[in-house]
């Protein structure tokens, strides 16, 4: 696509919105580096930048490069064109440790509540487990 319009390519690599790790949000000086004047095109992972950030503020940050094309976004109607399938790797997974292993009792480490693909694979472990009638226990 670079090649048709006439764009360099660029590479404006910042790190997740709200990370309480330290020095984790210290490399997203590189956003301000990315404006409608330097880029046309713009791809972002939601799962990673948005991870520790609501809806809302997600759509504030994408609005601060306007009018930028996004791309391998999803949700709130932004444009989507690849979407990571995690989804399918959790039952897999899972599958994979209740009939090879004849595991019954599986932990699962949930990601931030705030976070809609975290909260996805929580759903399909949910499920997963579900499927093969074993209870949900909170302690695990």
């Amino acid at each position: 696509m670079a090649e048709e319009t006439g764009c360099q390519p660029g590479l404006f690599r910042g790190g997740t919105l709200c990370a309480p790790h330290e020095f984790d949000s210290q490399r997203n000086v590189a956003y301000d580096l990315a404006s409608p004047e330097r880029a046309g095109w713009l791809t972002g992972h939601v799962g990673s930048i948005g991870q520790f950030v609501g809806p809302e503020q997600l759509k504030e940050f994408y609005a601060h490069f306007q009018p930028c094309q996004w791309s391998a976004l999803h949700g709130g109607g932004w444009y989507s064109e690849c979407l990571t399938d995690s989804l399918i790797g959790v039952k897999d997974s899972i599958n994979h440790l209740i009939e090879v292993h004849h595991f019954r009792q599986i932990a699962f480490l949930r990601g931030p509540e705030t976070n809609p693909e975290a909260e996805q694979r929580y759903e399909t472990y949910v499920k997963t487990l579900a499927e093969h009638a074993i209870p949900l226990s909170p302690s695990w």
